[in-house]
């Protein structure tokens, strides 16, 4: 699999990562050798958590330590300063959209390794407000991203993320001034991974700590990848819009007046101004129709439980060991087997092919593929929808070869039905969404939801009810979050972002 073929493709981040090399007004030639690297000490061993038994799994296997080598990191000795810290309007103590303005409400951190007892939770008391925490990832590649998605929360009055990256050296890197990004690392890995990659550790990372928030806290806990931007709420008050338009219609009226149409236009230009209100995405999720939901998902295909995008992921009230834990977890252990690349389970005569190959419905050859795996958006999308019929699922993502012999008893055997997975539409406050029940796992009832498309909308238009970028929706009815995903060449992902005036961060020449 090609990294262009996963929604979160790098091809972008490498072009901004090679670029992102201004000191100042200074240009850092690409022949200058690069700094000394700092070599963090080993990580102690990390904690195991036990699998569930289940897919052919053996207790006896768990996750536990195996990190990728430190890599040298040739990072930028800092960002532009210019829209660092964007100017955040003031809110007033009985204003509901700054119930979670956190910006300037809490401390600078920069963590240890979170697989280390306690680390998570003094993380956790740091970064967190009034009961919520957004994490972010990424790696070197990356760091042009996770930095222009932090400065567009902090321009919208949010300071309350933690972003998890690979090594102690890349948080050094992002913690030191001016970029003061507040960061930790993690170790975490899949101990029975055939083959270990530093991708397959990024993208289930997200996963691994935002179960770990629920089980060990609280909190409510969103997951944000790094090609998303945050904007500003460009949808101005009534009568903001009113003064707007009786402005304009007075220019028009007095435009040959020299003076007053000199006056009227700089009133026409301050109110415009004016129009642009900072505020959060949260009203959005706290407000009907997704505030009764638990697990929610942006949207991808269409409104069904197994066509997820988890580009972004929320969840509220969410209890730990309930159904939507359960998710996430299943998706972790399922990854965990999967990338095992064990003959016994996956090959001729395997344990995962055995009852198919014996109904007649599948034959071999079956041969272990191992990039079938490290592709969480299909795997989850196979979970999640599983749990809304309760039955596992197989639809998007198997883990070695084969050939399918009986159409129907394929369907029936991995559950390729669809009525089960189909989600009820939910209308209020003139926004659409789509939910479903979780059933699988324990605790209280739980539910599944799709983002709103003014909460958060897609680059690449697919999915109903998206307001895509791509058809120059973004620009009249922009979403509080705009997704930089699919559809987009090489480097495309950079320009779009520019082009809609979203990056903080500039590119370099």
């Amino acid at each position: 699999m090609t990294a262009a073929e996963h929604n979160q493709s790098i091809d972008p981040l490498e072009l901004l990562a090679e670029g992102l090399h201004r000191r100042g007004g200074e240009v850092v030639r690409r022949s200058r050798p690069p700094p000394p690297v700092e070599v963090a000490t080993p990580p102690p061993a990390v904690v195991t958590v036990p699998l569930v038994p289940k897919y052919g799994v053996k207790p006896a296997n768990a996750w536990g330590p195996g990190p990728s080598p430190l890599k040298k990191h040739k990072l930028p000795a800092k960002l532009p300063t210019r829209g660092m810290w964007p100017p955040v309007s003031p809110v007033s103590p009985d204003d509901p959209n700054g119930a979670y303005r956190s910006l300037g409400k809490l401390k600078h951190y920069r963590g240890g390794d979170l697989e280390q007892p306690g680390e998570l939770k003094k993380a956790v008391e740091a970064r967190s407000y009034n009961g919520e925490l957004i994490l972010t990832y990424g790696n070197e590649v990356g760091t042009a991203w996770i930095a222009n998605l932090v400065f567009s929360l902090r321009a919208s009055g949010i300071e309350h993320y933690l972003v998890i990256v690979m090594s102690d050296a890349h948080c050094k890197a992002l913690s030191r001034p001016p970029w003061m990004i507040s960061c930790a690392w993690s170790s975490w890995d899949f101990t029975s991974c055939k083959n270990k990659g530093e991708l397959r550790r990024l993208w289930y990372s997200r996963h691994h700590y935002m179960s770990r928030v629920i089980a060990e806290t609280k909190l409510n806990v969103a997951v944000v990848d790094g090609d998303m931007f945050a904007q500003r709420d460009l949808h101005p008050p009534a009568t903001l819009t009113t003064l707007t338009a009786l402005t304009t219609l007075t220019l028009l009226t007095l435009r040959t007046l020299l003076i007053l149409r000199t006056l009227l236009t700089l009133l026409t230009l301050l109110t415009l101004l004016t129009r642009f209100v900072q505020r959060d995405f949260y009203p959005l999720l706290k407000a009907a129709p997704l505030r009764q939901h638990n697990l929610i998902y942006s949207l991808d295909h269409g409104p069904t439980c197994g066509d997820l995008n988890v580009g972004f992921a929320y969840c509220q009230g969410c209890a730990a060991g309930g159904h939507a834990q359960w998710a996430i977890d299943e998706g972790l252990r399922r990854e965990n087997y999967f990338c095992s690349g064990d003959p016994s389970e996956f090959g001729d005569h395997g344990r995962f092919w055995r009852e198919s190959d014996a109904s007649g419905a599948t034959k071999g050859p079956h041969h272990w593929v191992e990039w079938t795996s490290a592709r969480d958006q299909k795997l989850y999308s196979d979970v999640v929808g599983g749990s809304c019929c309760n039955a596992p699922q197989h639809r998007l993502l198997f883990p070695s070869t084969h050939k399918v012999v009986d159409n129907y008893a394929f369907m029936r055997q991995y559950g390729q039905f669809d009525q089960c997975r189909r989600m009820a539409p939910q209308k209020a406050n003139g926004l659409q969404t789509w939910w479903h029940d979780l059933l699988s796992g324990g605790g209280p009832n739980e539910t599944v939801a799709i983002a709103t498309g003014q909460l958060l909308s897609g680059w690449h238009g697919t999915g109903a009810g998206e307001l895509s970028g791509w058809s120059g929706n973004w620009i009249h009815h922009p979403p509080a979050i705009a997704h930089f995903v699919g559809g987009l060449p090489a480097g495309g992902k950079a320009r779009a972002t520019h082009g809609l005036t979203c990056p903080l961060v500039e590119p370099g020449p």
